[in-house]
């Protein structure tokens, strides 16, 4: 008897070997995400993988997250049997740069771009640099009041550095729908009178009703001062990717756009900055500026066709 028991425990070891590994947990992974593919410095971005128990009993897996080959972190996961647990690592991204993602033995890859306040402070440098623009000023709600009962719907027009610009001028007098033609050159302000409408006249700028209307002094300051910076994406303007951001500017900044401001009033700002160039394409202002404006006030300032500007000339 004790013969025929020893002889059947070779049998038996491989039975219960083998029903412990039928009934143990057996992992895979899967489906590794890298989410964004893109990213700006500072943001968070998200690497995910499926594991899958395939086994008859629970059991625990580890992963072990890589960075460019380093060590980020290292977890375990609890997995049910015949169940799958989708994992998230969470990842603040650091400097600009490529990245490879190794997770689980799968690989991924993501970018790092520039952060939300060096774009900024590239697109102040840009615009520094440009010797012309084409731009186009508009409004949502009301006009920016001018002096001499002007109000001002809509400008469109060029500026060359250092201190000339052309502009047609879309707006009301007296409530009553006029256009008028600007040139300013240096202190001398050219314009044509609105009521009735025809002959140029000049003036030195400090009496000139858009004496103050220099959009590049404006776009200087507005990125010079914008604050509170948030990245919102990126947006396709015009067959250009453009980074979206949003923050706030004292009122103050905008005087060159506006002649005047509230004292410690703060607009909401939107700004699309080309993403090869770092030129300023759009920016979207909201809220109140002078003293004569709403509340709900909203400005949209365009900007293309940079160092492309023919000379201005006076108009007399």
């Amino acid at each position: 008897m004790k013969g025929l028991l020893r002889s059947l425990l070779p049998v038996v070891g491989l039975v219960l070997l083998a029903t412990g590994c039928s009934s143990s947990a057996q992992f895979e992974v899967g489906d590794l995400a890298v989410q964004p593919s893109e990213t700006m410095e500072g943001e968070k971005m998200t690497v995910s993988i499926n594991v899958r128990n395939n086994g008859e009993k629970a059991g625990s897996h580890l992963l072990t997250l890589r960075l460019n080959g380093e060590v980020v972190e290292t977890r375990e996961v609890q997995v049910e049997a015949e169940a799958t647990e989708l994992v998230a690592f969470e990842v603040i991204t650091q400097a600009p740069g490529s990245y490879q993602v190794e997770l689980g033995g799968l690989s991924g890859s993501f970018t790092v771009t520039l952060g939300a306040a060096q774009i900024i402070a590239k697109a102040s440098e840009r615009i520094a640099g440009v010797r012309s623009f084409h731009f186009v000023l508009e409004h949502e709600g009301a006009g920016t009041p001018l002096s001499a009962g002007l109000e001002m719907l809509r400008a469109e027009g060029d500026v060359v550095r250092p201190d000339r610009l052309r502009a047609t001028i879309d707006g009301l007098a007296l409530g009553m729908p006029v256009q008028v033609d600007v040139v300013l050159i240096g202190d001398t302000v050219y314009i044509t009178n609105p009521l009735p409408p025809g002959n140029w006249q000049s003036f030195s700028s400090g009496m000139s009703p858009v004496g103050f209307f220099d959009p590049q002094t404006g776009v200087a300051a507005l990125l010079g001062d914008v604050a509170d910076l948030t990245p919102l994406g990126e947006s396709e303007m015009e067959g250009k990717t453009a980074y979206h951001i949003s923050g706030r500017v004292p009122a103050a900044a905008l005087e060159a756009i506006t002649g005047s401001s509230v004292p410690g009033a703060e607009v909401e700002v939107e700004l699309w900055v080309g993403k090869q160039d770092f030129h300023l394409l759009q920016a979207k202002l909201t809220g109140k500026i002078t003293t004569a404006e709403s509340a709900g006030m909203v400005r949209w300032l365009r900007f293309s066709h940079f160092n492309q500007a023919s000379p201005i000339e006076p108009p007399l």
